[in-house]
């Protein structure tokens, strides 16, 4: 194997690794902090005045999820780099896309303010789904070059993006808003783990 293979193999690795530390650190923190969440009110269904996983930013392991963010957006942004290429505009449009992921999770590591009249962190999360949904986009648009990409392509397609677009807009609803978050996080890190494990088997069978 080539140090460039061997490289891309690294990045698709971080895909692969990225999305499991963010899913189990959240996870593994909500379970930790739930006496400190239920003592802000919190709801594990309903819609809260901070939001679910920010609102851990205030809690006792807030330096850790921080931490955590700056990590992953890092990874995110490692991965993307493994996808570039100069021949294909959509090769391009998903490093683009998954950079603005990455950008957009480190600059989650910075506690909201809640008594700001415009919380930030409000402004930049939409970054996340949107850049997200732009990746799936611009991977189903990649797999028309590359048919080793046209089942992942269709499941995208038809099932993913469907489904994570109706978790993203119950979102707006108060009485499930937080249970449409768990699974919009849930969709979009376990998609690009998928897509990740495809690339490393594909780097594999081509090395």
């Amino acid at each position: 194997m080539t140090s460039r293979p061997a490289v891309r193999l690294c990045q698709a690795l971080a895909g692969l690794v990225a999305p499991l530390v963010l899913a189990a650190l959240i996870a593994g923190l909500t379970i930790v902090q739930r006496t400190y969440l239920d003592s802000t009110g919190w709801s594990p269904v309903s819609r809260n005045p901070v939001q679910w996983p920010s609102v851990m930013l205030f809690g006792p392991g807030g330096s850790l999820l921080s931490a955590g963010f700056i990590g992953v957006g890092l990874l995110t942004i490692w991965f993307a780099m493994g996808w570039w290429s100069r021949e294909s505009r959509s090769a391009r449009l998903i490093v683009a896309s998954l950079t603005v992921l990455g950008l957009a999770l480190m600059v989650m590591a910075v506690p909201p303010n809640p008594a700001a009249v415009v919380d930030w962190h409000n402004l930049v999360y939409p970054a996340i789904p949107i850049s997200w949904v732009c990746f799936v986009l611009a991977h189903i648009s990649f797999s028309r070059g590359d048919p080793r990409w046209g089942c992942t392509a269709k499941i995208s397609k038809y099932f993913v993006l469907p489904a994570f677009l109706v978790s993203l807009l119950s979102t707006r609803l108060d009485a499930v808003a937080q249970l449409a978050r768990f699974s919009v996080f849930a969709i979009q890190m376990g998609w690009i783990v998928v897509l990740a494990i495809r690339q490393i088997a594909i780097l594999r069978r081509d090395s």
